[in-house]
């Protein structure tokens, strides 16, 4: 009787206490990483049209500016007098005209002497027009909504169409260009979500979309030019910063397993599969990962259980007694190789 107590005992501690998880379906996806730069969703140089001395400077470096803001005005003396004299003989010839048209239905005058005062006013409504544009030319405007640069001139000096008074870009959506292997040509579309990482920034992530796919492949670097748009409502994102861009590809819910509960044996890979009291060493084959958890290609299914704890001490047929549940890693983890690990 005693002898039959002592071997249960001894049967009892031979069971190992484990922790185990359940194969279920998790979202893996492939990623494509890249570098990009950023540029303004609009960008220009602000130039004047003709060579003429600044009269009065409208604006401040950095200032946000709304389309049609006057930024510059340029000296426009001698176009406003000429403006002015054009509308006064366009006045003029409407006097005419009215006087000739009367003469002509009561006979007094030529049907010719009116057509020419006519001519003669068409002429005077052109001249408004070109001189109005002259001035139209000498007061520069902000062709759109966003932020001006530093000034590079100053009240009174004499610029040119050389010259660049400033620039303006709107920061409110980044553009960047990446390039991505045509390998995956196939597989990226517009719309696909990225996300990107600066070293301005390393802890903030920006999230933008996929907007545009070059029409050509580059033959030197078999690669395609990609362009997405990232919202920068804070204007942290500047033209001509470096970003780090990475974009999921395809998408798809596949079996998984805790990494930590892969050993690994050159290059194979097994898992203790728990069946009822005892676990039975079972090769899979593994997919993609993502950190803690890895994609199951072959070998298990969905609601199998795999051991995650005591595995060196495991064997096939070893019995085990369940001793909690794995709970989701703090940390990625790494397959345990048992081969190195036997080296040692």
């Amino acid at each position: 009787m005693h002898k039959e107590k002592k071997a249960d005992s001894l049967s009892k501690e031979n069971i190992l206490p484990i922790k185990i998880a359940e194969v279920t379906a998790t979202e893996f996806a492939d990623f494509v990483e890249a570098v990009g730069s950023t540029f303004a969703y609009e960008s220009a140089e602000i130039t004047p049209n003709v060579t003429e001395v600044v009269e009065k400077i409208n604006f401040r470096d950095g200032q946000l500016v709304k389309k049609g803001d006057v930024i510059v005005v340029l000296r426009y003396a001698e176009e406003s007098a000429q403006l002015s004299a054009a509308k006064a003989n366009l006045k003029e010839q409407e006097r005419e005209i009215e006087r000739l048209t009367g003469l002509v239905k009561s006979g007094a005058a030529a049907v010719s002497a009116l057509d020419a005062r006519n001519t003669q006013k068409q002429v005077a409504e052109q001249q408004i027009l070109q001189f109005q544009a002259q001035i139209s030319d000498r007061i520069i405007r902000a062709p759109f909504d966003g932020v001006l640069g530093l000034r590079n001139i100053s009240a009174g000096s004499l610029v040119s169409p050389q010259n660049v008074i400033t620039t303006i870009d709107d920061l409110s959506t980044m553009r960047v260009d990446f390039t991505v292997p045509e390998i995956y040509l196939g597989q990226i579309s517009s719309g696909m979500e990225i996300s990107a990482i600066s070293q301005a920034y390393p802890e903030q992530v920006f999230k933008g979309k996929v907007t545009e796919i070059d029409t050509r492949v580059d033959p030197s670097s078999r690669a395609i030019r990609v362009r997405a748009e990232i919202p920068n409502e804070r204007q942290l994102l500047k033209p001509g910063m470096l970003l780090y861009v990475e974009m999921a590809l395809e998408r798809g819910t596949s079996p998984s397993i805790p990494e930590r509960s892969v050993l690994q044996t050159g290059e194979r890979q097994f898992v203790y599969k728990v069946s009822k009291d005892f676990v039975q060493r079972t090769e899979i084959r593994l997919g993609r990962r993502k950190p803690g958890y890895v994609e199951v290609v072959s070998g298990l299914t969905l609601g199998d259980s795999v051991a995650t704890s005591g595995l060196q001490d495991l064997d096939d047929g070893v019995s085990v007694q369940i001793d909690g549940v794995f709970e989701q890693p703090t940390e990625p983890t790494e397959i345990i190789d048992l081969e190195s690990q036997l080296s040692q």
